[in-house]
């Protein structure tokens, strides 16, 4: 049986509606499942973030200054020593650097003859031989090579007594 025109197109149009929002339904549905998912992967950083800052970080714990062989590791001791140091029994605390406070006012050519070996003269670079520790320290920070060369050689376990 043939169905008026009237009739036939009324049924497209409430098909084509019906289709529409099925298609709108299914849209927000997943724009709902992608933001639960965006939520969950932003907690799930927030939560490493936390974890990363809060459970390997702690203030109070002593660290190897920066620039010695163990630099910036977390030590047990109450504050760390050069591995000459470590053994003896009058230990003293190490600066930032890895010099003891007495030892920044030594020339680098004092501070090599009683902590280093005799190699050591062939690779410090000859123009801080004269200067203090400190000094080649801030020429370091100022971006000095030869002095960063310096500090590292002096710092370098295969090179003290």
């Amino acid at each position: 049986m043939n169905m008026p025109l009237h009739k036939a197109l009324e049924r497209g149009r409430i098909e084509a509606r019906s289709a529409r929002l099925r298609a709108e339904r299914r849209r927000l549905e997943l724009l709902s499942l992608r933001s639960g998912l965006v939520a969950a992967q932003t907690q799930l950083a927030l939560i490493k973030l936390q974890r990363a800052l809060y459970g390997k970080y702690r203030p109070d714990q002593p660290r190897v200054p920066a620039g010695n062989p163990e630099g910036g590791q977390w030590t047990s001791e109450g504050g760390w020593v050069s591995s000459h140091t470590r053994h003896s029994a009058q230990a003293r605390a190490v600066v930032a650097g890895g010099f003891t406070r007495e030892q920044l006012n030594l020339t680098v050519g004092d501070f090599a003859s009683q902590n280093c070996i005799g190699a050591v003269r062939r690779e410090i670079p000859g123009q801080f031989l004269g200067s203090t520790i400190a000094d080649v320290m801030t020429a370091a920070r100022s971006g000095d090579a030869a002095a960063r060369k310096c500090l590292k050689i002096l710092r370098e376990d295969r090179f003290r007594k």
